[in-house]
């Protein structure tokens, strides 16, 4: 059985956390655990085309555009086969996996989409603090940008 990684429901994943392997971009369950690494780093090098992270298709058709910072999924998915190329020793994979990464963070940051992403998390965060000020109930939404920079850098978040 596998899981997206969109699973929002916390509480299964906590009760399923020691079953459950990164495949790249899916999760698998299992009952006996197995290298997963192995079946991320096939995915990624053999399997998954990734043109589209490499050249987005958001920036060659004006307006058309989407949550790019959906694929920051690939930077959660793939931290894990980035230490195992830089810990092996595949320098030649862990630059091209780590210039994917970096890519695809640096788009979200310096697209016109970023822009409009940027204003957008401003005014939501303006608008908790003028919640929070009033003292009305605050869910954060919080900039994570940061965090998977670290990720990619290879430093716990």
């Amino acid at each position: 059985m596998y899981f997206s990684q969109f699973v929002f429901q916390k509480d299964l994943l906590e009760a399923l956390k020691n079953k459950l392997y990164s495949e790249g971009l899916v999760l698998k369950y299992s009952l006996k655990p197995y290298n997963n690494i192995a079946v991320a780093r096939k995915n990624y090098e053999q399997v998954y085309l990734l043109d589209y992270l490499r050249r987005p298709w958001v920036c060659y058709h004006p307006g058309i555009t989407y949550n790019m910072t959906a694929n920051w999924n690939y930077i959660i998915s793939f931290a894990p086969l980035l230490q195992f190329y830089r810990t092996s020793g595949d320098k030649n994979q862990y630059v091209k996996l780590k210039n994917l990464l970096q890519g695809i963070l640096d788009h979200t940051r310096f697209s016109k989409a970023a822009t409009e992403y940027e204003k957008m998390i401003e005014a939501v965060m303006a608008r908790q603090l003028e919640m929070k000020e009033k003292g009305e109930s605050v869910i954060k939404i919080v900039d994570r940008r940061d965090e998977f920079q670290k990720l990619i850098d290879g430093v716990e978040p």
